[in-house]
């Protein structure tokens, strides 16, 4: 918007001082006196400056950026573009193009190449500036697969491919540096280069750049270049044992913490690598006595060094070696089994303490070498090395010696009862002092003995013995030769104590002696002169039958042995005595009575009828009867006596016989009816006008009742005569006919007083027998469908049906013989004195020198499947646990229960009669050889050993520990668990033994565990439930079994819960359900009426 004007009288004029690149308007305006006229507008524009300097500003293998200043005086000016045109150098082709902008990119050119560039400035009316003109390069291409090489230990080669459009002009530019800076520059025409003059073991960073000219370098293509490091120096191999060997190496002078070995070792296919940091390396798992080659290498930059070399074996495995003399006493044969790994040769070497000495060297296939030719007797070592390379391991020295040579025959110089003398021919060819004689006897018992002499004479032997003798050599190492033997034997002792004793109402004698010092093999009995007064037996009693009653007999007994029998040892003992023989009245009575009245009869009979032949008669009775002819007379009578007009035959008098003889010159005269009394009888006037028969009654025994004085049926030895075949018929009382009424209002008054009177006493004889003589019932079988109901019933009113089932046992077995039990040697033996073991039922230990050694607090006790399937006994008390023991061994138990601890409440209730490991107990040893703690038992496993025999056998504990004292478990399943885990053992290690149950007593948790087996019995086998009969049966084999009501209730409670488990309505058995079992908990200490605690 610049406005120029000037007047001119020519016909041109020239602007000046215009501004360039602008556009420019003209008209002329023609003035003439007052008047002008304007020409028609001419636009023109000035021409514009040239740019600035071309610069490049970047450039790549396919572009060049380049830049320019603005023109000068441009500022401002209008439509202002620019003009580049650009060729490469050696081609005539142009490119053109235009921008508004001082700045442009010229792509899509080739990389490496030379371009000439022009730029003008493009103003108005497309007038042009002059051309600014400038040349350059674009990048070439990178090389391609730079790749670097190690050459050695200062050399590396670099090698790459050409760039892509490649120039033959192109040059290389490559660059080596460290972590330094850089090293080496320089530039090379080819497509590689070797690198020098590097350090060893170095790592570089090598970059080579494609070069077109000065200013045209291409992006340089890098990688990393390393130097080989130094070979390591001074490389060793030492065998460390038979698997490992230590490699050593000295560092080499160019190290460098970051360098590494590579040890490489192996044979054949297994060859192995490790890397390590140190200048030593540990090489394991080696194959023993083998030749191996190592190989070490520095590794830097993961460039190898070159390798150092070396190699040695590893040490050969020694061989377990054996030592035999294969039975001979000549040879010794080693034998080896083959070592693990290699081995090239053994070498056997053999010696003595004598100076012998063999050496052998095998081949490697060889594992046995026998040394031949050998002295007997003695000692011999032998050493085995294997060899592999310069190792022999050596196996270490194992010594045997030959068998020595065996003596000569045995011969008997003399014998004795107790000793004998032997002699035999010494042993020949062996060396003096080196050996002696074993002289083993054996026989019930064994003994042997170490001489140095060849004759001996041996003492202390048992008599009536047979020994066999071996005589042996004993040499080195205890090594015995083969024996030889002579068999004989000593004479047998007689026997001592010898007791015979004769036993009423059975014919025989039973004898008892003490068993002889040593050993024999039965005794002869004899009494009598015939072969049938003989007989053989082996124990130290026998009982001789068939024998008559009432005699003398003289009995011999003398000891077999297996030499001479002993001397005979006599004694005279008489047979007892039993019922008398059956007398024949008819023919020992006389004919005639000697006196009859109408209301007695007198009897003589002849004392021929009074037969001792079973023993002295003691007293004879007779006995009357009214009734009819025919009744045979019996025992049943003899608890009747007289009473007015008595038919049922009754015993009129009883008398003490002192007439002994039988010549039938004597007779005794009775009077029948005379109103005499003897003991408890009345021989109560007769009736007249009645007819009577008698019989006779004879005693070798008479025991009358303490308390009626009657005769005692069951212990009186009694024989009646059958009645007197003719009656007796009594004559009419002469007073009856005077005084007929007034005798017969008299005898109506006196009968209704004496029938009211016994009436009242038989009325209270009949109660004080219903006291004395209870009817009880032995069994209360209950089928399984019907048991819930009577459970409930008698469950009812806090258990009163039970408490009447407990009630009713109380007398069961009470009146049995404790006659061991209560004698004085064993009163100390029971730990209760209200619990005492029947003599039927208790367990009977040997005899070892007292009669009272028998003894011990236990009972057998019959389960389901056999009469002795329990032993029932009392907890040890200390003076005791040896002969528990001994019973263990002596039933050969093996399941042993236990319900007690061994203290409750503070109270001692059992010892604790095993050991925590071993313990002798006499000639039994116990051994615990484990012991399981549970929660409500413990189970111990014991080896028990009779040191005698030398017999081992196994016995399993099982201690029950929830059974609280005087209670019961807290459930039933606790117990049912408990008796399946026992039963289980006893199926399989006790069907033909005894198992032992004991708890304190050995009554009352002792019988509850007993009745709940053979109750699960009954239900599973029978379907019956018993449990009154169960513990009847029990009782009627040791006292209290089941003790308290609360056990007994217990039992029913496990037979309900075992019923409804098997019924399906209760799976689990309940046993949870603890609420019905309350009346048991907490139950407090009982004790029984002697102030004994009940168990």
């Amino acid at each position: 918007n610049t406005f120029f004007s000037n007047n001119t009288s020519q016909k041109n004029i020239t602007f000046n001082n215009l501004l360039a690149g602008r556009l420019y308007t003209i008209t002329v305006t023609s003035v003439s006196g007052p008047f002008s006229s304007t020409s028609d507008v001419n636009t023109t524009a000035t021409q514009p400056n040239p740019p600035g300097p071309i610069q490049i500003s970047k450039k790549t293998n396919t572009s060049i950026s380049i830049t320019w200043p603005h023109p000068l005086l441009m500022e401002g000016a209008p439509n202002i573009s620019f003009s580049i045109t650009y060729r490469p150098k050696d081609s005539e082709v142009f490119f053109n193009s235009t921008t508004d902008r001082n700045i442009t990119e010229l792509s899509n050119l080739t990389s490496g190449t030379e371009y000439n560039l022009s730029v003008e400035t493009v103003g108005p009316l497309s007038l042009t500036s002059p051309k600014v003109y400038v040349s350059s390069y674009t990048l070439p291409n990178p090389v391609q697969n730079l790749q670097a090489s190690t050459v050695n230990i200062s050399a590396v080669r670099l090698e790459w491919g050409s760039p892509a459009g490649v120039k033959n002009f192109y040059k290389y530019f490559v660059q080596i540096s460290n972590n330094s800076g850089f090293l080496l520059n320089m530039t090379v025409q080819t497509n590689n280069t070797g690198i020098s003059d590097l350090e060893p073991g170095t790592q570089y960073n090598c970059t080579v750049s494609t070069v077109a000219s000065e200013d045209a370098v291409s992006s340089p293509e890098s990688t990393l270049c390393s130097t080989q490091p130094k070979m390591v120096n001074g490389l060793t191999a030492v065998a460390v044992n038979t698997t490992a060997m230590t490699l050593t190496w000295a560092k080499q002078s160019d190290y460098k913490g970051t360098y590494s070995y590579l040890v490489h070792y192996g044979i054949k296919s297994k060859e192995k690598n490790i890397t390590t940091m140190n200048e030593k390396a540990l090489i394991s798992d080696l194959i023993q006595g083998t030749n191996y080659t190592f190989w070490v290498t520095t590794v830097a930059n993961g460039i190898q060094s070159d390798q150092a070399i070396t190699s040695n074996y590893t040490k050969p495995e020694r061989v377990y070696l054996n030592v035999s003399n294969g039975g001979t006493n000549d040879s010794i044969t080693a034998t080896w089994g083959s070592p693990h790994g290699n081995v090239e040769a053994y070498e056997v070497i053999l010696s003595s303490s004598y100076n012998d000495h063999r050496n052998k060297t095998l081949p490697s296939g060889n594992q046995l070498y026998t040394f031949s030719n050998l002295r007997a007797g003695r000692i011999y070592e032998v050493r085995v090395f294997s060899i592999s390379g310069p190792f022999a391991e050596d196996s270490g020295p194992t010594s045997n010696a030959t068998y020595p040579n065996r003596p000569g025959p045995i011969r008997v110089l003399s014998n004795t009862v107790n000793s004998i003398h032997l002699n035999w021919t010494a042993a020949p060819d062996m060396d003096s002092g080196s050996f002696n004689y074993s002289v083993l006897y054996n026989s019930t018992r064994n003994g042997s003995n170490i001489t140095s002499y060849n004759s001996i004479t041996l003492d202390g032997l048992d008599s009536g013995t047979l020994y066999s003798f071996n005589v042996a050599t004993v040499g080195q190492l205890e090594l015995t030769s083969k024996p030889v033997s002579l068999s004989t034997a000593t004479d047998a002792h007689p026997v001592s104590d010898l007791i015979c004793t004769g036993e009423n109402l059975s014919p025989k004698l039973k004898l008892t002696w003490k068993m002889p010092h040593g050993s024999n093999e039965g005794f002869n009995i004899s009494w009598g002169n015939d072969v049938s007064s003989q007989a053989q037996t082996k124990s130290c009693n026998y009982t001789i039958t068939d024998l008559s009653y009432y005699k003398n007999y003289t009995v011999s007994i003398w000891t077999i042995g297996c030499g001479k029998p002993s001397s005979v040892v006599q004694t005279t003992c008489q047979t007892g005595i039993t019922c008398p023989p059956k007398p024949d009245i008819n023919m020992g009575i006389n004919t005639n009575i000697t006196k009859m009245e109408y209301n007695m009869f007198a009897l003589k009979f002849s004392t021929n009828l009074l037969n001792s032949e079973n023993g002295p008669i003691v007293a004879y009775g007779i006995l009357v009867t009214s009734g009819d002819e025919g009744v045979p007379a019996n025992s049943s009578y003899l608890n009747n006596t007289w009473t007015k007009d008595q038919k049922t035959p009754y015993l009129a008098l009883i008398q003490n016989n002192t007439v002994q003889t039988r010549n039938g010159e004597n007779t005794i005269t009775v009077d029948v009816g005379s109103g005499s009394k003897s003991a408890g009888y009345i021989n109560g006037p007769l009736t007249a006008k009645t007819t009577y028969r008698f019989a006779l009654a004879l005693f070798t025994h008479l025991e009358l009742d303490n308390n009626t004085n009657l005769v005692k049926t069951s212990e009186s030895y009694v024989t009646f005569s059958d009645f007197y075949t003719n009656a007796i018929r009594l004559p009419e009382n002469p007073a009856v006919i005077g005084g007929a009424v007034s005798g017969t209002l008299a005898f109506l008054v006196i009968l209704i007083c004496i029938t009211v009177i016994l009436t009242i006493h038989w009325r209270r004889i009949a109660r004080k027998d219903s006291a004395d003589i209870p009817i009880q019932s032995m069994s209360i079988p209950i089928r399984v469908e019907d048991y819930e109901a009577y459970y409930k019933k008698q469950r009812a009113d806090s258990n009163c049906g039970f408490a009447e089932e407990f009630e009713d046992l109380k007398p069961v077995g009470v009146s049995q013989a404790k006659v061991s039990a209560l004698a004085l040697e064993n009163k100390g033996k029971n730990r209760y004195s209200n619990v005492l073991p029947y003599d039927s039922s208790r367990v009977k230990l040997s005899i070892n020198g007292s009669p009272f050694d028998d003894y011990i607090n236990a009972s057998y006790m019959p389960g389901y499947n056999s009469k002795k399937e329990y032993i029932a006994a009392q907890g040890p008390l200390p003076a005791t646990v040896n002969e528990f023991w001994r019973m263990i061994w002596e039933k050969n138990v093996h399941t042993l229960v236990m319900l007690t601890r061994c203290n409750e409440q503070g109270r001692v209730k059992c010892e604790e009669y095993w050991p925590s490991k071993t313990k002798h107990f006499n000639n039994i040893t116990v051994t615990t050889t484990s012991e399981i703690p549970l929660e409500d038992w413990t189970i111990r496993d014991f080896d028990i050993k009779n040191v005698k025999t030398a017999e081992t056998r196994a016995l399993r504990h099982f201690h029950f520990t929830a059974w609280p004292d005087h209670g019961v478990p807290e459930t039933t399943e606790l117990l049912i668990n408990f008796r399946h885990l026992v039963r289980e053992h006893m199926e399989q290690f006790s069907r033909n033994s005894p198992t032992v149950v004991h708890c304190s007593a050995g009554v009352g948790r002792t019988g509850t565990f007993i009745a709940i087996d053979r109750l699960i019995y009954q239900i599973e086998r029978e379907s019956l439930v018993d449990v009154y009969g169960i513990v009847h049966d029990l009782r009627m084999h040791r006292p209290l079994m089941v003790q308290t009501e609360d056990q007994y209730v217990f039992l029913n409670q496990c037979a309900m819960d075992i019923i409804k488990s098997r019924t399906g309505t209760n799976v689990d058995l309940i046993y949870q359900n603890t609420a019905a079992l309350t009346i048991y908990e907490n139950v407090q200490p009982m004790k029984g009426g002697n102030g004994y605690p009940e168990a």
